[in-house]
């Protein structure tokens, strides 16, 4: 699992490429709307003043979801138009809804050669017997959705069986979608078209929620009684919320948060915690009870992480200085622990990462390693969730160097 994690942080980035040449494969509105965005530096020029990615979607340049956007497409869940825009504020289709709901959860377009690119996400809908109207009707597909028909499609992914008004209770009652001002069914505001950037925001707060699997629709209806009651105003979990990190947070600590072991210790300090090591694995981090260590040409450590996946015998008692722990802690105490300024992954499971360069003793947040300035002074602190229970399987905490290139 840890080798897994490490992976996930490397390929689980968003990977924008100063002046080289980039394309885009375009959100498309009309089946006739299916071409190729791409933009060339011909001249070869070296701006770096110029932010690449405003260059590729200037509509997002001041937009206030542009870090929402941005983990959207570096999550392939979406991309932009042939025109060069994003168009974050215009109605999302039924059909670009429902490829950005099953991408959001890895499953690919799967289109045949010449196929009409809504013909994957459609055939899954009836697989699965949720609702959509496109099925029966081609020009709905092309039609904007409502956030009411978009809250019953996701609440049907989720295994229950409500009508529209039912969903939107469901969803809102159990705080699985960003929660309006007012979080009643009038402030949800369900007749009124939903926007590609509210899109996001819904798949964004489902994998913060550890929503990772998509259900079928069971054939009968749910309940009513088991609808949870609307929460109240003011509630919710709030995204990209930053919480301020220190030095201690990437030392090792005991589960009373008792730090004993500082970020950048020597080998001989971690070995008269730890004893001798019991040999390297294939990212050369040096084994121990409970822990890996890897140490830069100094000797010095510059990361450690601890799987639960490894039988080492015991319950593990070390963890962060936020006392999350492997097998005890949950992605919800993460979250409290450190905020939503976070990468969430799915390719390798369910991989949460923050990012942080440091400038002049200040850790600031960043959302993939690729926003790091300069890679010498960043840092990365990741952990491994299971899917089904949403607790911490692994942690890792590295330097970004090193999480990036872990075989160094």
């Amino acid at each position: 699992m840890t080798k897994l994690l490490v992976l996930s942080l490397i390929t689980g980035a968003i990977v924008i490429c100063g002046n080289a040449s980039y394309s885009v494969n375009a959100d498309t509105i009309t089946p006739e709307n299916t071409g190729v965005y791409e933009e060339v530096d011909e001249e070869g020029d070296e701006d770096y003043e110029e932010d690449p990615k405003a260059r590729l979607f200037p509509d997002l340049q001041n937009h206030w979801a542009k870090t929402l956007v941005w983990w959207a497409i570096g999550s392939q869940f979406m991309v932009g138009y042939e025109d060069g825009s994003f168009r974050p504020d215009q109605s999302i289709t039924e059909a670009e809804f429902l490829k950005l709901y099953y991408l959001s959860y890895g499953y690919p377009k799967a289109t045949s050669f010449g196929e009409e690119w809504t013909a994957a996400p459609y055939r899954m809908a009836k697989m699965w017997k949720h609702p959509v109207t496109g099925l029966q009707y081609q020009v709905a597909r092309f039609t904007p959705i409502t956030r009411m028909n978009a809250a019953r499609l996701v609440a049907s992914g989720l295994g229950v069986n409500y009508n529209e008004v039912d969903s939107v209770i469901y969803l809102l009652g159990n705080e699985l979608l960003p929660l309006p001002n007012e979080p009643t069914l009038a402030g949800f505001r369900g007749n009124v078209p939903l926007t590609r950037v509210e899109a996001i925001e819904w798949m964004r707060m489902l994998k913060l929620k550890g929503v990772y699997t998509v259900s079928p629709r069971p054939e009968e209806r749910s309940e009513r009684k088991l609808l949870p009651p609307l929460p109240e105003q003011g509630t919710g979990l709030k995204d990209f919320e930053t919480f301020p990190v220190s030095d201690r947070d990437f030392g090792i600590a005991d589960s009373g948060r008792n730090l004993f072991i500082d970020f950048g210790s020597s080998r001989g300090l971690v070995e008269k915690h730890y004893g001798d090591s019991t040999g390297q694995d294939v990212f050369n981090y040096e084994m121990y009870n409970e822990i890996s260590v890897h140490y830069d040409t100094a000797g010095r450590l510059d990361s450690w992480k601890i799987d639960t996946d490894v039988e080492k015998g015991g319950p593990i008692r070390t963890g962060t200085f936020g006392n999350i722990r492997p097998g005890v802690s949950t992605m919800a105490d993460v979250l409290k622990a450190y905020g939503t300024y976070v990468a969430v992954s799915n390719n390798y499971g369910i991989v949460v990462s923050y990012w942080f360069e440091n400038n002049d003793g200040v850790y600031e947040p960043r959302l993939s390693p690729f926003e790091i300035e300069n890679m010498e002074n960043g840092f990365c602190i990741g952990f491994g969730i299971d899917k089904q229970s949403l607790k911490v399987e692994s942690i890792l905490i590295s330097t970004a160097q090193q999480a990036q290139y872990p075989r160094d």
